[in-house]
């Protein structure tokens, strides 16, 4: 952020940009403080009842005027490469917050330095690495952190294939992405910590996002929705990271 950021979300537009399954948990989550939800994707479908409109790709830059916030999902693919560049800044609000959940290389980053440096945007979304790696430090002085990382470590199994493997193997597998996942975290972690105090004392200023309002706000119906799409034991595994959920 080029500036502390307090306001109410209530009212506010969203735009996504690539509505699959990350896309449309974005947009639930947001319609539960009232913002207008408008989805930007590649392919039609029919649109689930939080979302207000639903719009074509091509019809992005005509849109973005109207965003006060943009959260991009998309996947990388020839059309989404750069999708967001120095056009796109400048038709954004000056105010406007992007959050770039998708891929990183469909935000050119070059543009984006320079959105912020001219004050094109008001703030983006990244994790620390990519503030520092992109000299972001430069040209932004607020930060707020929710203390929540991707783990970067993802294992895809068909079930009838993993089913049919022998105990000894499939406790190998177990043990080793156990043990793996937990380093990965740890270094991640750390990384987080140590890049924290390295752009501070560079002079970016940090707050915590209060999750516990936010948590509160989306109630206990949309937990028991998502406990049930997951299941007993991934539901169990989350809580255990950051306690209980509805």
């Amino acid at each position: 952020m080029n500036g502390p950021k307090n306001e109410e979300l209530y009212g506010k537009t969203l735009g996504i940009v690539g509505c699959g399954s990350i896309g449309l948990a974005v947009a639930e989550r947001a319609k539960a403080f009232g913002m207008r939800i408008v989805a930007v994707n590649r392919t039609h479908r029919v649109p689930p009842a939080f979302i207000d409109r639903w719009l074509p790709l091509g019809a992005l830059d005509q849109e973005l005027s109207e965003f006060d916030y943009i959260v991009v999902a998309a996947a990388l693919a020839p059309q989404t490469e750069k999708l967001i560049g120095g056009r796109q800044f400048a038709l954004m609000k000056r105010s406007a917050v992007l959050v770039n959940v998708g891929r990183g290389a469909v935000i050119d980053e070059d543009a984006l330095y320079e959105a912020l440096k001219t004050r094109r945007v008001d703030g983006q979304e990244n994790p620390l690495v990519i503030t520092e790696v992109n000299k972001l430090y430069e040209v932004t002085r607020y930060v707020s952190t929710t203390n929540h990382m991707w783990s970067g470590f993802n294992l895809l199994a068909n079930l009838k294939f993993w089913d049919g493997l022998p105990a000894d193997v499939q406790e190998v597998v177990q043990r080793n992405v156990k043990k793996y996942v937990a380093m990965q975290r740890a270094y991640t972690d750390n990384l987080n910590r140590e890049l924290k105090d390295k752009l501070a004392a560079r002079g970016l200023i940090f707050n915590t996002a209060d999750v516990a309002t936010f948590r509160t706000k989306l109630g206990e119906g949309f937990y028991q929705r998502w406990k049930k799409a997951f299941g007993q034991t991934a539901w169990s595994l989350l809580e255990r990271e950051v306690g209980k959920l509805g």
